[in-house]
């Protein structure tokens, strides 16, 4: 087909502003271009005047290419008319289109805009189509060079040449330039472009001139102007120019082929006309020169010929009369050739077989006259020059006859009114002419008695040409002769018959009936017509058009009346071919049933009477196989709307009836559908499948868009004839399927002639079908339906029955895409948009019938183990989709055409949400995932699955699903069930239950095997692969979603050959009962079916689990024991694997039935007692693995069970299977002894124990079992212990015993293996023993390592608070949808409560995690009991953990003590309000205090940072002071701290610890109400914390100072509280008189006193001054307070005051000086004497008295007072002090530091100590009385004692005022003593 082509069009390529008018066209798909034209045409601005024409081509050109001389290239083009704007690439299809209509839009505007018929509007025109055949010039240049450059068109032995790529060089030009010139021609300039196309074409067709004629305007492309565009081309290359020549032709001869096709000669002047028609005969006689066996010559020769002969009859009828002169002159030798050699002569008669006549033209009438003359010369000639009969030129005869004939029917005698007797005489004349033929060939050439052997059958159908096309004379004389003596005896023998068929034929179709000649096939392409009819092409592929009729009568003509052909006459022709008398006669019928189908057609049209058609149908009547055949072949050309029967019946001339003929076309429908069922058993009996066989290979997809609608029947020559009738008749049946009852088609589908062994059986029955698509909307969903049903009856073993068939419904469905999507069945859109049961529509419309099945049975051969079933399979799916996808798109086109984008996109969706998912459609969107998680179980459940590089490397990048498709089936199985999760998840359920429905079909043998044994499996791994869909599918949703399901039996309940079912899982359950037995029958290799079930025990879905167990479990209960031994370690791996598949558990909740059978299985003795006799693939050590994986799933089940239904009562809870005490205890103790532990390779003092206890398993296992079994055991545990008490009472001890670290920790070492293996055992065993354990876990938590600690902690954690942490903030980026940011930033703000709306809730207490968690009530479980568990152990270790940098940790820490103090205090508030008078609203403040500091610092603690939070610490333990101290427990707090063992490093330590202690210790009082002595509880307490300061470290032991300053109510400053009377706190009084007793005793912690005394030194400078210096005064050692204390209380205070004083003066001396006399004189008194110096540190020593101690702490102290007096003293009275006592200071100093350090002075007083009284006095010694130099010693290491005070007091004397007469007064109190 050609485009519409408007008055005038112009080709441009760019700025397209809408389609063409073809593209309005209902129905026709958009024209795609491979590419873009280059040029762009357009008109310029100033007209024709404007134009500047390119460069002339050369003025000659040789003869032949064959001419030594070269050639020189012509110029290079100027023309910017020439130049091109090429459109991008991604642009090229959606706007080629588009632009070519445009083109043409543009050029009919310019034609227009200029006068018609002027000089301007030809140059214009001339201009457009040289630019046109310039680009075409170059494309097809730039096509040939590559193959001139290799050299393609010559041939060798290994290749040879490619003829057909030779032929169809014209394929790759472009449509534009090609479109510009079927522009022009259309509208009116066909002479223009056919004038510029002939001086192209190749030199060989000049003829008369022509190669003297020029172009139609300046750059006319020549011949010479084209070759020299090829690369290498050269003159002396005779075969490449001879192939040069040959492929210019045939494009040339295409391009005028196209021009001339819109109207023919009309548009042509008489001058170009003849120029082609010389140029056709010129070409005709001419031969291609090349040798065949080089190049493509022969194939060049067999194309050239249909061409010319084409373009030849395109210039009829106009220019007939030139073409029959022309004729007559070349075959007079007049041509430029001279007289054609006979071969030449016969190549002209085939010149004008679609030559076509208008005897209206005079001058074609008398041209024809004079043809028929010197043809009839020509006949006469070769007749009268034969002497002998063998001399006859047969051939030449037989080539004049056809000429004849041809020419003959291309005349319109019966329009043109020639027959008329009152006709021209030249009409006259002519009819006389024609009779002389007939009489000649009637009589002499092939007379009735004597025909000629030869010459007959050509001489008999030109006479019934003849006889038609005379006048009413001898029309009359001859026709009854004719026919009854020369037709009709024909159609009796079976050797003449077809010629005797087709001379009645001609007779009946009358003058008008004109066979088509063959068309010609042209390479170029070209834009398809889809315009008016007014300018539709008059000739299609090089044929005129011609509207046949079934015409029997001769014209009305008055005299015609009485014609010998009225409609009764035509009764009996009909009774001498189809009669039943002669049905005997007349055999073989089926080999002319298309002639006798068209004569019964002739006679029924023109006799109005279609009964005789009924009654050759009438089998039963007349018993005549081939008359039958031909019943059908008529009724099938009436039916069939390709056949063209409708349009030539309605133009017959006495067929008045004509709607009545029309509308007998469904009574010849119903009597076919009626008819066939009796003849068909037969056929489908003697010629079916039966007969014949299948075919041993698939049928070839076809498609009748691509191979056309050929319904003809085949007769195979080495069958006989009568097998070969039956054959035809079956296949005539076959044709008429798309036309009669559907059932019939049914039957053929169902009769299986789709696989028949001969090709022409089965493809006829495809072509049929697919006709049936085309011509029956309504019947597409049956028809696939219908051809499904056939699948799932076919057995899938038979892989090439399952390939046709999958390949036929695979081409269907292709074709019914292409029909929706483009149209290509000619119907509307709105009509295709109505089609029903293509797709759903909401609730109106339910997913399809078709589309379900269809589905279904494409998964079920996806378990093919062939590749290309599998890879069909998915294109079926695939066109599924493409089908729905396109149905959808064209109903929205046509619903929603007038609405808005946006409106019509909300209507699009609103309508899709209420369709269903089809299975393409997720499989495309996620097929990746289906890849990944197949290669996955691939992996890791085959053996070769980790080692495959290809699996490895696919992991990480999924090939598509189709190339999967493509793989091994071991990798394909594995993602079958994936597919079918999907399915059960996404697709609609109807596609699940049609499944399982077909599968039954296939595995059942369609119902009728009741069991399945293996030798009714052909094929292991394909019934393997079907019970793994079979299991992957099972879900039972018929029940609910039944009404959605439209498919009998498929839901619900039902009965089948096995029985009544419920449902469909007992209809599986009963299938599956039905397979057990395989197991036991032997197999080779023996592993074989366990492999398979294992496989199938894989795919199994959750609802699968339910019938697989029963069924499996009732086959092995029926075994006989010594049976059962040997199968129960299979059955126990299959129950492994079956707990192993996703929806195991889901499945034991929803069915407690199931999961009490579990519970009994599991406990029972079959499969724990060890009694195992062997198993196919399985071992003792996998089965010991295989049950703990198992007990781990049912424990599982049977928690999330339970906790599902905790909240029901146990009334209505009673079906729920449980594991009770006894069974609990039996599997703890089994699945305990399974494996080994410690494990092997484990040191048994892993734990820091000796000799630790092991226990070995029972069965010997590898050690990837022992870690196995361990890893799923703990497991089991942890979830056995959440049922109940698991230990036994002995078992309870021994943990109890290990907690507390009193005997090697076995089972508490296993207990914290199995929680890194993920079990929670410690929890669950705190909640059911708390009483026992609570307080051991506590204390153990605190001392033991890390690892275990974290487990120890959590599991105390969940008896008290929740188990959930605050999430993190949501983060964002770049790449994230905002709105699921602010979504979760909005759930995060909730949960942490960011604008504190939960404050209400200070005091609520949760729910803790084992208590949330809890599934059973059972009586020893107890959660949240603080005072079981050791309420302030437990409170210490929580404030303790507070310092924990794990923030998990340290969250649950703040939550436990949260819920501890709120606890203790609303049972402490419940038991005040019991007692009268009680501080209730104190208590009950302190508790909202506590609350509210905890839930103001709940956010920092519950933070992910891991920052340090002391301070908010110590606030909180504050707090939680403020609360113990309202009830009064702090006692029974630091019970428990000075209890506890060493603080962890990770909870700060003693640092942490010290802080935490400090809130608690201010609520202490050390002395009794109004006292200052320490009372009892306060001494123990003070030495109760003096020791725990002590254990901390030396270097860290300043920290204790954070326990004794809130002890003394000093702050953080260091400021301390001062009471009403101005004094210290009574505390500190207290603590200092603890430090004059324990200081000297402190030994290595005397660092300890020290600090404490510093605190209380500087918080109370004055008053300890005093405290701290009293004991060293001669009133506490001698006076009146003397009598208070013995020696050693005196002595031991003495010591502590002279070891703290000498830090103290160091720190502040000013508070000191008041006391620095007593001081003074208890130093230099008490100054080491002649006893030697003994070590530090020596705590009996120190206990014995003063003067043992005193030597080492005595110089520290006076150095300590002189360094720190002395620089006070100059910087006040001494701003610059003389050398003198600088001197004497440095001097004294480094003596006592010699005296400190080096122990070598020693003071001996003797008698002199009396010298003390009068310090200021000369101290002299002996008679002198002088005073001593003091570095002058006595003796070894002495000084004078009187030297050294004087120096002292000289040196010290300015910094204390009267610092010697102070001295004196209390140095006599000790000389008078002394």
């Amino acid at each position: 087909s050609l485009p519409s082509i408007p008055s005038g069009l112009v080709i441009t390529m760019s700025d397209a502003p809408a389609p063409p008018p073809m593209l309005s066209a209902v129905g026709k798909p958009p024209v795609m271009l491979s590419q873009a034209s280059s040029s762009t045409i357009t008109k310029p601005e100033d007209g024709a005047a404007a134009l500047k024409p390119p460069p002339p081509a050369p003025s000659s050109r040789p003869s032949s290419l064959k001419s030594t001389e070269p050639l020189a290239p012509p110029p290079a083009s100027k023309d910017p008319l020439s130049m091109a704007v090429p459109i991008p690439a991604p642009m090229i299809k959606k706007q080629s289109i588009m632009a070519m209509g445009a083109s043409a839009r543009n050029i009919e505007q310019d034609l227009s805009s200029m006068s018609p018929h002027c000089e301007e509007v030809k140059k214009y025109a001339a201009t457009v189509a040289i630019s046109a055949l310039v680009e075409i010039e170059k494309k097809f240049a730039a096509v040939l060079t590559p193959l001139v450059e290799a050299e393609a068109y010559k041939a060798t032995k290994k290749k040879p040449v490619d003829e057909a790529l030779w032929c169809s060089l014209g394929s790759s030009l472009d449509q534009g330039p090609i479109f510009t010139l079927e522009t022009l021609a259309a509208n009116g300039h066909a002479d223009v472009v056919a004038s510029t196309i002939l001086p192209w074409l190749p030199a060989f067709l000049a003829h008369k001139g022509l190669a003297s004629a020029k172009g139609v305007g300046a750059g006319q492309p020549t011949f010479d102007s084209f070759v020299h565009q090829i690369p290498g081309f050269s003159t002396t290359n005779e075969l490449l120019c001879e192939v040069l020549e040959c492929v210019v032709e045939n494009l040339g001869l295409e391009l005028l082929i196209i021009a001339t096709s819109y109207k023919g000669g009309e548009n042509i002047s008489a001058e170009t006309a003849e120029r082609i028609i010389q140029a056709a005969y010129a070409g005709i006689l001419r031969e291609v020169k090349g040798p065949p066996s080089v190049g493509p010559f022969e194939a060049f020769q067999k194309a050239r010929i249909p061409l010319l002969t084409a373009m030849l009859g395109q210039m009829c009828p106009k220019y007939a009369s030139t073409a029959l002169r022309l004729f007559v002159y070349w075959m007079d030798g007049r041509g430029a050739g001279g007289m054609p050699t006979d071969d030449q002569k016969l190549s002209l008669c085939l010149s004008l077989r679609c030559i076509s006549m208008d005897f209206n033209e005079a001058a074609t009438l008398k041209e024809f006259s004079s043809w028929v003359t010197f043809v009839t010369q020509l006949l006469s000639n070769n007749f009268a020059s034969i002497k002998k009969a063998n001399d006859l030129p047969t051939q030449f005869c037989l080539h004049y006859l056809d000429l004849i004939d041809m020419v003959m029917r291309g005349g319109n005698f019966e329009e043109s009114r020639i027959t008329d007797p009152a006709s021209s005489e030249e009409a006259k004349s002519l009819m006389t002419k024609i009779e002389a033929l007939f009489g000649d060939l009637n009589i002499k050439i092939t007379p009735v008695a004597k025909p000629h052997p030869t010459l007959a059958p050509k001489a008999n159908l030109l006479m019934s040409n003849l006889l038609v096309r005379s006048s009413l004379n001898c029309y009359g004389a001859n026709l009854e002769a004719f026919l009854t003596k020369r037709a009709l005896p024909l159609c009796y023998v079976e050797k003449t018959r077809d010629n005797g068929l087709h001379c009645v034929l001609r007779v009946l179709r009358g003058p008008r009936w004109a066979e088509t000649a063959p068309k010609v096939v042209l390479s170029v392409k070209r834009v398809p017509f889809a315009g008016e009819k007014s300018i539709e092409p008059k000739f299609k592929n090089g044929v005129r058009y011609v509207a046949h009729k079934y015409s029997c009568i001769m014209p009305e003509y008055e005299e015609y009346k009485e014609a010998l052909f009225r409609p009764d006459s035509l009764v009996w022709i009909q009774n001498h071919l189809f009669d039943k008398k002669v049905m005997k006669k007349v055999k073989g019928m089926c080999t002319v049933a298309n002639d006798c189908a068209e004569i019964m057609l002739t006679i029924s049209s023109n006799s109005l009477s279609p009964s005789f058609i009924r009654g050759i149908l009438d089998y039963k009547s007349h018993k005549f196989l081939d008359f039958f055949a031909v019943g059908v072949r008529t009724v099938q050309i009436v039916l069939d709307p390709n056949s063209g029967f409708a349009l030539y019946a309605s133009t017959t001339r006495t067929n008045a009836l004509l709607d009545a003929m029309a509308g007998i076309q469904h009574e010849l429908s119903g009597l076919l559908s009626r008819a066939i069922p009796e003849v068909l058993p037969m056929l489908l009996k003697d010629v079916g499948i039966k007969s014949f066989g299948c075919a041993s290979s698939p049928v070839t997809s076809s498609s009748i868009l691509d191979k056309g609608e050929l319904v003809d029947a085949f007769r195979a020559p080495s069958l006989k004839d009568d097998v070969n009738n039956k054959l035809q008749i079956l296949q005539e049946i076959n044709n008429a399927l798309p036309f009669i009852d559907f059932r019939l088609t049914a039957s053929i589908i169902k009769a299986g002639l789709i696989h028949h062994k001969f090709s022409h059986i089965s493809s006829g029955v495809v072509t049929s079908l697919q006709r049936m698509l085309k011509f029956h909307p309504d019947k597409r969903p049956d028809l696939v339906a219908e051809l499904i049903l056939h699948l799932c009856e076919t057995p899938m073993e038979d892989k090439v029955k399952v390939t046709t068939l999958l390949t036929v419904i695979l081409d269907i469905l292709r074709l019914w895409s292409s029909f929706i999507k483009d149209g290509t069945d000619g119907r509307t859109k709105n009509a295709a948009a109505e089609d029903k049961g293509v797709v759903e529509d909401g609730k109106d419309k339910p997913y399809p019938d078709w589309t379900a099945r269809t589905e279904a049975a494409s998964l079920i051969c996806l378990c093919h183990e062939d590749t290309n079933v599998r890879s069909l399979a998915l294109q079926l799916l695939s066109e599924v989709g493409a089908i729905r996808a396109s149905q959808f798109q064209l109903i929205f086109s046509v619903k929603f055409a007038g609405l808005s984008e946006d409106k019509r996109a909300s209507e699009c969706d609103n309508l899709m949400s209420k369709t269903s998912f089809c299975v393409d459609e997720f499989l495309t969107k996620d097929g990746a995932d289906i890849v990944q998680r197949a290669l996955y179980r691939y992996m890791v459940d085959s053996a070769a699955g980790i080692e495959d590089p290809f699996a490895t490397a696919f992991a990480t990048t999924a090939p598509p699903l189709k190339k999967v498709s493509q793989m091994s089936t071991t990798i394909w199985r594995f993602a079958l069930p994936v597919i079918a999760s999907r399915v059960v998840t996404q697709a609609h359920p109807s596609v699940m239950e049609e499944t399982r429905r077909q599968l039954y079909l296939h595995l059942t043998d369609g119902g009728v095997k009741t069991k399945t044994m293996t030798k009714n499996i052909k094929d292991s791994t394909l019934w393997a692969s079907q019970i793994e869909l079979t299991l992957s599918l099972a879900n039972n949703v018929g029940n609910t979603l039944g009404e959605h399901l439209e498919f009998a039996g498929a839901t619900g309940g039902g009965k089948w050959a096995l029985g009544a079912y419920k449902d469909p899982l007992e209809k599986l359950e009963q299938y599956l009962a039905t397979i057990w037995d395989i197991l036991t029958e032997t197999a080779e290799p023996p592993d074989l079916w366990v492999n398979k079930f294992e496989a199938a025990m894989r795919a199994s879905s959750g609802d699968a689990v339910g019938p697989v167990t029963r069924s499996m479990w009732s086959w092995y209960s029926g075994l006989k024991e010594k049976h059962k031994k040997r199968h129960i370690m299979v059955v126990i791996k299959f129950l492994r694997i079956l707990s192993e598949c996703d929806g195991f558990v889901g499945a034991l909740v929803s069915d407690h039935e199931l999961l009490a059978l579990y519970e009994t299985i599991t406990t029972s003795n079959d499969v724990l007692g060890y009694g195992w006799d062997g198993g196919v693939n399985c071992t003792p050590g996998s089965t010991v693995l295989n049950i703990c994986i198992l007990i781990d799933k049912v424990a599982t089940s049977i928690l999330k069970a339970n906790y599902l239904n905790s909240g029901e009562r146990e009334s209505q809870f009673t079906v729920c299977a449980r594991y009770d005490k006894e069974q609990r205890q039996v599997l703890y103790k089994w699945l305990r002894s399974c494996h080994s532990w410690p494990a092997r390779g484990v040191e048994y003092d892993m734990f820091g124990w000796e000799n630790m206890p092991g226990a070995l398993s029972k069965m010997r296992l590898s050690s990837a079992e022992e870690k196995a079994c361990f890893r799923y055991a703990s497991r089991a545990v942890g979830k056995m212990v959440q049922m109940g008490t698991v230990l036994s009472d002995n078992g309870l001890k021994q943990v109890k015993e290990e907690l507390l670290m009193d005997r090697p920790p076995f089972h508490i070492s296993w207990f914290l293996a199995s929680g890194e293996s993920g079990s929670e055992v410690f929890p669950w065993l705190l909640a059911y023993h708390t009483k026992e354990l609570g307080l051991p876990f506590v204390q153990r938590s605190c001392v033991t390592g890390r690892d275990e600690m974290k487990w120890l902690f959590n599991a105390i954690a969940d008896q008290l608070i929740p188990s959930y942490t605050l999430p993190k903030p949501p983060a964002t980026s770049v790449t994230e949808d905002s709105t699921f940011y602010y979504r979760d930033v909005g759930e995060w703000g909730v949960k942490r409560d960011l604008g504190s709306m939960k404050k209400r809730q200070l005091t609520d207490i949760e729910m803790s995690a084992v208590a949330e968690a809890r599934v059973f009530q059972e009586a020893d479980f107890t959660c949240a009991n603080c005072e079981a568990m050791g309420e302030m152990e437990l409170l210490f270790m929580s404030l303790s953990a507070l310092r924990d940098p794990d923030v998990v940790i340290r969250n649950r820490a703040f939550l436990m003590t949260r819920m501890n103090v709120l606890t203790l205090m609303d049972r402490e508030i419940g038991m005040a309000r019991e007692v009268e008078g009680s501080k209730i609203d104190f208590m009950t403040a302190m508790k909202m205090d506590f609350a509210k500091v905890m839930n103001g610092h709940f956010m920092a603690f519950s933070a992910e940072s891991s920052a340090v939070l002391d301070e908010e610490g110590v606030e909180v333990c504050a707090s939680v002071a403020d609360c113990l101290n309202s009830v009064g427990k702090i006692p029974n707090f630091f019970k428990a701290v000075f209890e506890a063992d060493e603080p962890r490093s990770e909870w700060g330590g003693f640092h942490w610890r010290a802080m935490l202690l400090g809130p608690f210790c201010g609520k202490i009082g050390l002395t009794e109400d109004g006292k200052e002595e320490l009372s009892e509880t306060g001494e123990t307490f003070v030495n109760n914390l003096f020791e725990l300061s002590c254990q901390i470290p030396v270097e860290y032991n300043a920290v204790c100072v954070y326990m004794w300053k809130p002890l003394m109510r000093i702050d953080a400053k260091g400021v301390g509280e001062v009471g009403d009377d101005g004094g210290a706190n009574p505390n500190v009084h207290a603590v200092v008189s603890f430090l004059l007793y324990v200081t000297a005793k402190s030994g290595k912690d005397m660092n300890v006193c020290q600090q404490i005394a510093l605190v209380c030194y500087k918080a109370f400078p004055q008053q300890c001054a005093s405290w701290f210096t009293f004991p060293l005064t001669f009133e506490m050692q001698y006076g009146e307070a003397s009598g208070v204390y013995d020696d050693n209380d005196r002595a031991l205070q003495a010591t502590s005051v002279v070891i703290l004083l000498s830090g103290l003066c160091k720190t502040d001396l000013i508070p000191l000086l008041p006391f620095l006399p007593s001081i003074l004189c208890f130093a230099l008194l008490k100054f080491p004497t002649a006893t030697r110096f003994i070590e530090s540190g020596d705590e009996s020593a120190a206990s014995k008295g003063v003067a043992s101690v005193q030597f080492n702490t005595i110089p520290t102290l006076l150095v300590n007072i002189l360094s720190g007096l002395q620089p006070l003293a100059l910087k006040e009275s001494r701003p610059e002090p003389g050398d003198d006592i600088t001197l004497r200071t440095n001097k004294l100093i480094a003596l006592l530091q010699a005296a400190k350090e080096h122990k070598h002075m020693v003071l001996d007083w003797g008698s002199s100590v009396a010298a003390l009284s009068k310090p200021g006095e000369n101290l002299g010694s002996g008679a002198s009385g002088e005073v001593g130099e003091l570095c002058v010693a006595r003796s070894f290491g002495a000084v004078d004692p009187k030297s050294f005070v004087l120096e002292v007091l000289t040196c010290l004397e300015d910094g204390v005022v009267d610092l010697k007469a102070k001295t004196g007064q209390e140095g006599l109190n000790w000389a008078l003593h002394c």
